[in-house]
């Protein structure tokens, strides 16, 4: 069996990613949905997941990088990552104005305050960053640009040693979990809402009021995704 660990923070669009991912694996596999926050309380029968499989796929939501290694190491103990030949380590990163967005717009709480024993949102998100930037044991997804761009998308399944079976999106970026922060409900296509300019719509919100003024988020999201707060429309 082989093991695909998805990392992400809430809202950077990686249930369509993984599910993306799916489409490409041969044989038989299961998706554990956020296994971090299932398996402590759930045995793998209870969350009715198979082990007899070719692929197993887990992901893990707003879990802080720095921890990974001994993360994944006690999360084997209730996962079949413990049972995995391989496990590949994928960190999927969108870019901090629209993902910020989102998460303002379905629960400002999501923000977890400076001082606290866990990181911030906005602390999490830059250390993602880094993650992607300078380790290169884990694959990074920009998602923006996994969005629009084909061979990108191509290259993604080539260093996850996948054969491409298909690369159109077509209803993966449906809304999961949920649906669309901004769509209104499960289904709605976020594509038609525009994922790009989610930020127009909480500009006038004080908590994304200091994203915008963070020099640290301006410089890492013009590094990795080519623009910052200066070329946001509107501002």
């Amino acid at each position: 069996m082989i093991g695909i660990a998805t990392f992400a923070m809430m809202r950077t669009g990686h249930h369509a990613v993984m599910e993306w991912i799916r489409k490409q694996l041969p044989g038989s596999n299961v998706l554990d949905n956020n296994s971090a926050s299932n398996s402590a309380t759930n045995n793998l029968r209870q969350r009715k997941i198979k082990t007899d499989v070719d692929h197993y796929l887990t992901n893990f939501e707003d879990v802080p990088v720095r921890v990974l290694p001994a993360f994944m190491k006690a999360l084997s103990v209730f996962t079949p990552l413990r049972d995995c030949e391989s496990v590949s380590k994928v960190l999927v990163l969108r870019d901090a104005y629209n993902m910020f967005a989102s998460r303002i717009r379905v629960d400002p709480k999501t923000f977890i305050p400076l001082g606290k024993a866990s990181p911030s949102a906005i602390q999490l998100w830059k250390d993602h960053c880094i993650t992607v930037l300078s380790d290169p044991t884990v694959l990074p997804v920009l998602y923006n640009k996994w969005l629009v761009d084909e061979a990108y998308r191509s290259d993604i399944v080539h260093k996850l040693g996948l054969e491409l079976v298909d690369n159109e999106l077509g209803n993966m970026c449906e809304g999961f979990e949920g649906g669309s922060s901004f769509g209104g409900q499960r289904g709605a296509r976020p594509l038609a809402n525009d994922l790009t300019t989610r930020y127009k719509r909480v500009l006038t919100d004080t908590t994304f009021a200091g994203i915008l003024q963070d020099d640290e988020i301006d410089d890492l999201n013009k590094e990795i995704f080519g623009f910052g707060v200066r070329d946001l429309h509107g501002l």
